[in-house]
């Protein structure tokens, strides 16, 4: 349609394709900064307020998502338009408020009533006898090499998104038989778990049953087999759980069977039978015409070591074609996953005993995907095939998660295999506390809002700037943002090991960090703007926790040394050799406001100490016993502190004055900091803390998964 085709300057938006163009050139675009970019250009010269996109693009998200990915949305547009946050050009910012359109739109073209007339000369029927073979050779040609561009073509990209955030116990994931919706349970409000249905895209989820009974708790969904409605079990106190079943769109449920004991389920191909865990009984086929079971196995009757229950069988699943069963059994090393053939037989585990795989599912070319605390020293996402090789780790879970339930869509609904995992964090979040105007300090702003962990935050030397590190795009990197959490800007791409401990430079022109790379930590600097980071000190140094000389001529580190200890060295920003700068066994460190000491800690005491850069002993600030330089900030007159309260975190928020000598309590934290965790603005008003705010779960979606 023609109303849906905007151009300005060198651009043309298709709205409703959603394709972009530059100079009549294909613009790559991902789907979200689109749907950003519709929104602002169907209101052109008007604010469009942050809450308005939220409703209209991510309905069904916690803010704590929204906010990141509008962010992250807003810059990847910027970036495909090549357009400017500071001079735009397309896109202005209202800060806190939304964003607007700004360029002028172009007239549209006009449309021609009827094709314009061309005037096509006559051809000699002598010439085209010879000339219309070669015309046939070139088609086939074109045809061929058509076909080979076509088999050969590149895969699709493989594409990770968050589905469904919320509630720290989301779980019990499948996929409809299209894989075009996505099932899985939750607690609404706090309550029981009750079944939700979410169609793959922006959409809002809704609740599968119209039993709002409170007692219930809804579990194990399953498509019927022959696509009819949705099964699942519901459980109450003091009744057997049973099996309902509810039609495919939601609606009133209806009671089938009964099912006594009962560690899962699952559907044969042709509907007649169910496979149901007896635990300690094993796996049972249960055949619906008649009611009665077939016992398929038979788990040991010996202890495992697991809490000291007795091994059992659970969580049975038909195979794709349904020539095999695979099933979880609980064991003396954990949870085992074991096939056997779909008749039963002899059984064949697949997953190695050191694997603790306590979730899977089949896929469509019948191997399996599980989740479990394996090789890697968190649980992540492992493929394994019936040979029982051994288990490949899947790329897509980041090293702060903990992975729950794994669900597999066949693609053929879709053009594309799915894979759906839910995954529990613990969220963490910087706050911007006001320190100054007479009241007690309170949080003013959460900035820097990820269901990811965020840390190390530290105020750029103009105030209006924060560096952190956050696992935001699954590894730990350094990222900028505003003062009030907008406009973020990752800036290291490692994609392997941790960078944190990120200092801002007192020029605000380069940013100090460590990082780990490869086995050991390096200290780096790299442009505020964004660049690559340049290495300071030797790949196998192990140099961690730095922090800028007040004249930005050194940067400080801590090394560990040969004897099991560590002392602060130095080391210009600009490369070449380090010096050492304590030799009693210190680490960590902090400089003072006016650069002529440096406060840190010493391995043989527990308090801090000042140690003057002249020459001297370090002398001890017996106030600051009990804090560690990561909860540590300086300002112009006095220390800010974090020391741990009776439950032994860091709640207590303290500050030292230098002129008085005295110590008082500034504020008691409702949760507790993550250190490093602490940054004061150079005159003190404003401090940004890094916080714990809880778990939070959701499952994320793979699409293209191969």
């Amino acid at each position: 349609m023609p109303d849906e085709i905007v151009r300005f300057g060198v651009f043309e938006a298709n709205l409703q394709t959603g394709e972009l163009r530059k100079a009549g050139m294909r613009v790559r675009i991902q789907d979200q900064p689109m749907l950003v970019l519709k929104a602002l250009l169907r209101c052109p010269g008007e604010l469009v307020t942050r809450e308005e996109l939220q409703q209209q693009l991510w309905p069904d998200v916690v803010s704590l998502d929204f906010e990141h990915g509008l962010n992250m949305a807003v810059k990847k547009l910027r970036t495909a338009l090549g357009d400017s946050a500071e001079t735009p050009r397309y896109i202005e910012t209202l800060a806190r408020k939304g964003y607007r359109f700004i360029a002028p739109l172009a007239a549209q073209p006009p449309v021609l009533a009827s094709p314009v007339p061309v005037e096509i000369p006559a051809v000699n029927p002598s010439s085209r006898r010879w000339k219309m073979p070669a015309l046939y050779v070139l088609s086939g040609t074109a045809i061929l090499l058509a076909t080979a561009a076509f088999l050969h073509r590149e895969p699709p990209p493989v594409k990770v998104s968050a589905l469904v955030s919320g509630s720290d116990r989301v779980g019990g994931i499948w996929f409809s038989p299209d894989g075009r919706e996505l099932i899985y349970g939750a607690p609404p409000a706090g309550g029981r778990i009750k079944l939700f249905v979410k169609q793959i895209g922006i959409s809002p989820a809704r609740r599968l049953t119209d039993d709002y009974d409170p007692a219930h708790n809804e579990f194990g969904p399953a498509w019927a087999p022959d696509g009819s409605g949705i099964s699942y079990v519901r459980t109450s106190a003091g009744e057997k759980p049973a099996l309902f079943e509810v039609p495919g769109n939601g609606g009133t449920p209806r009671k089938l069977m009964d099912l006594g004991p009962l560690e899962g389920y699952s559907w044969s191909r042709d509907g007649k039978s169910l496979l149901v865990a007896r635990g300690t009984e094993g796996i049972h086929r249960l055949y619906l015409a008649d009611g009665h079971e077939q016992q398929l196995t038979a788990p040991p009757k010996q202890l495992a070591h697991v809490n000291s229950q007795p091994e059992s069988d659970r969580v049975p699943k038909f195979s794709p074609d349904g020539k095999w069963i695979a099933f979880q059994r609980l064991e003396k090393n954990g949870l085992v996953l074991i096939v056997i053939p779909e008749a039963g037989g002899q059984a064949r585990q697949v997953t190695p005993d050191a694997f603790h795989a306590f979730s899977y599912d089949w896929t469509p070319a019948g191997d399996i995907v599980f989740a479990a605390n394996g090789e890697l020293p968190f649980s992540s996402l492992y493929r394994v095939d019936l040979s029982g090789g051994k288990p490949v780790p899947l790329p897509f879970t980041p090293p702060a998660g903990q992975v729950g339930d794994v669900a597999v869509a066949s693609g053929r609904g879709t053009g594309g295999m799915r894979l759906a995992y839910s995954i529990k964090t613990l969220r963490n979040g910087i706050k911007r506390y006001r320190l100054k105007g007479g009241a007690a300090p309170v949080a003013e702003q959460i900035v820097a809002q990820s269901p990811h962990t965020q840390s190390s935050p530290d105020f750029a030397p103009d105030g209006r700037h924060f560096v952190f590190a956050s696992d935001r795009s699954g590894n730990f990197e350094i990222y900028t943002a505003d003062r009030d959490g907008g406009n973020t800007v990752q800036l290291t791409s490692f994609g392997k090991g941790m960078a944190g401990w990120p200092r801002w430079s007192p020029d605000g022109k380069r940013i100090a960090f460590d990082a780990r790379p490869n086995a050991n930590a390096q200290v780096f600097v790299v442009d505020a703007e964004g660049g690559k980071p340049v290495p300071l000190t030797p790949a196998k140094s192990d140099a961690s926790a730095p922090a800028w000389s007040r004249d930005g001529a050194w940067v400080y580190y801590t090394l560990p040394d040969s004897k099991g200890g560590a002392d602060i060295w130095k080391v210009s920003p600009s490369g070449g050799p380090a010096a050492r700068v304590t030799t009693f066994g210190a680490g960590g460190c902090v400089p003072s406001w006016d650069g002529s000491q440096l406060y840190l800690t010493s391995v043989a005491r527990s308090n801090i100490l000042a140690f003057p850069l002249a020459g001297g002993p370090a002398v001890p600030l017996t106030p600051l016993v009990g804090a560690i330089p990561a909860t540590i900030a300086v300002a112009e007159g006095g220390i800010y502190f974090l020391v741990k309260d009776a439950s032994r975190h860091f709640r207590k928020l303290m500050y030292y004055s230098i002129k008085r000598g005295t110590t008082e309590l500034l504020l008691t934290l409702p949760v507790r900091a993550n250190p490093p965790a602490i940054s004061v603005s150079r005159d003190g008003s404003e401090m940004l803390l890094a916080e714990d705010e809880g778990m939070m779960s959701q499952v994320m979606l793979v699409e293209n998964f191969r």
